[in-house]
Formats: structure tokens, C-alpha cells, sequence
């Protein structure tokens, strides 16, 4: 009989893991932070618990919805796009607790951006790349932008990212995007 040592057993595992890109929940869907998943019909979407609803808008072929909430503790801005009705990919905004809802410093913009990547690679393992950092024009100047995303095994995808602009306004977004339109059951 074979016998495989625990070690080897743990390296293979994590092997594994490493290969299969992020976790998915125990249904194979993207598993996430919000309480809205994917598919979600705009009407029952604007009625779901903790949000603070700042806009919507919906036309023929396209309905958006702008939520506050928090996650983690984090207060959160929420841009979740609804094609055909159904919420299909979202975008999330961290915001800072001041009155302008902005960051005091780069440094505390990039604690943020590193807690939320923390957050994400514990739950969905590592991430395909390294964090990148670059340079990107802006409307008004450049950004020194920091990007890192995780690419599950069914095409949905989470990127997150952080532009701090010459004059020194930062964003922490994260985004994420199901593999088909309507998502089934995963959330954000």
C-alpha cells in the first residue's frame, strides 16, 4: 500500500490551490463581501438590507444602482451595473471617514489598498500577478496607479486597484465581474 507523508500531502495541496487561480465558494460561484449577488433583478436589489441608496437609474437596456454600506468596518460606495434588469458586474469605492470622504495621506490610501488586498487574497488565495504599479494619464495629469487582479477558473474576475493623482486625491476601488451577465448566484 502507498503511503504519502503529510508534508508531501500539504505541498501538493497547495500546489493545487496555486495552479486552480482563487476559490470559488462550495457552488463553483464567485463568493463574495456584498449581499447582492449577481442576477439579482434591480427591484428586489434596491430592496436588500443595509444600504443607503444614494442613486438609480434605469433606461430599456441598462439600470444602475449607488449604495452606501460598509464591509469589514470599511465605509463602501457601491456602482453595481444591472444589463437586462440583472446586477452584472459591480464596482466598490472605499471611502475614507473624513467629511470629503477622501484620504488624509498617500500612506493611509495605500494601508487601505493593502488591508482590502489582504482581505481578498484571504479569501479568494493569490492573486494571478504580483501587485503591478505604473504610471497612467489622468483627465487632469497622471496617477500612480497600484493594480493587482484574480481570475477564477470560470472567467469571472476581481481586480482591484489604487490611483493616487498629482494632486494627491486617492482612490481604493475594487471590481468585480461574473463570468456570464446574469452571474447565477455569485456576489460581490
Amino acid at each position: 500500500m502507498l503511503r504519502v507523508q503529510p508534508m508531501l500531502l500539504a505541498v501538493v495541496g497547495t500546489l493545487a490551490m496555486a495552479l486552480a487561480g482563487p476559490a470559488l465558494s462550495a457552488n463553483g460561484k464567485l463568493a463574495g463581501f456584498g449581499n447582492i449577488p449577481f442576477g439579482t433583478e434591480f427591484e428586489a436589489a434596491k430592496r436588500a438590507k443595509g444600504l443607503e441608496i444614494r442613486d438609480e437609474t434605469c433606461n430599456a437596456t441598462l439600470c444602475q444602482l449607488v449604495y452606501r454600506t460598509a464591509v469589514s468596518d470599511m465605509p463602501v460606495t457601491v456602482w453595481q451595473v444591472f444589463t437586462e434588469r440583472r446586477a452584472a458586474d459591480a464596482e466598490i469605492q472605499i471611502r475614507s471617514t473624513g467629511d470629503q470622504g477622501r484620504f488624509v495621506s498617500a500612506s493611509r490610501c495605500d494601508a487601505t489598498f493593502n488591508r482590502v488586498y489582504v482581505m481578498l487574497r484571504e479569501k479568494y488565495g493569490e492573486a494571478d500577478l504580483p501587485v503591478v504599479q505604473r504610471q497612467e494619464p489622468t483627465a487632469s495629469g497622471m496617477a500612480d496607479v497600484r493594480e493587482v487582479t484574480f481570475t477564477f477558473l470560470d472567467g469571472a474576475q476581481i481586480r482591484q486597484k489604487r490611483d493616487v493623482t498629482e494632486d494627491g486625491t486617492c482612490a481604493v476601488r475594487v471590481f468585480y465581474r461574473p463570468s456570464s451577465p446574469s452571474g447565477g448566484d455569485a456576489a460581490f
